[in-house]
């Protein structure tokens, strides 16, 4: 990745939050599809982990602005290859953004950020002696 564009990803998430070395990288490159049949991920992408909208939105500008390919993950959980980047892309990656805001157990809502893994949810809801039925 041009290196304007992680110096703006750092500016924008912050310097820690940007993952570009190849070692670190190679976590946010595949998902649990079969290596056999999943296609090849462009090593010259970059992963971002912002924590609010406000970032994503900054994110998605300079992405529009520059016409480079996103990819939007969590866990990388998926047996599809949907989150590997075959082009060189900013990979978003939602772990920080793992907050649960309210739960209306009157109603039975949970409201929560998108990064907010199903294992996460559990734990929270049985530390709070609550409960949801998941597919």
């Amino acid at each position: 990745m041009e290196r304007k564009i992680v110096e703006d990803l750092k500016r924008i998430s912050g310097e820690s939050h940007v993952i570009e070395a190849a070692d670190q990288l190679e976590s946010y490159l595949y998902d649990q599809s079969v290596p056999l049949i999943r296609p090849q991920a462009d090593r010259r992408s970059v992963a971002v982990c912002p924590s609010n909208a406000q970032e994503i939105s900054e994110i998605m500008k300079l992405a529009n602005r520059e016409r480079i390919s996103v990819v939007v993950r969590r866990g990388g959980t998926g047996l599809c290859g949907a989150v590997i980047p075959v082009v060189p892309s900013i990979i978003i990656s939602m772990e920080r953004m793992n907050r649960i805001l309210e739960v209306d157990d009157k109603n039975f809502v949970i409201t929560v950020e998108s990064g907010v893994s199903l294992r996460e949810l559990r734990a929270y809801l049985q530390k709070n002696n609550s409960s949801f039925i998941f597919p």
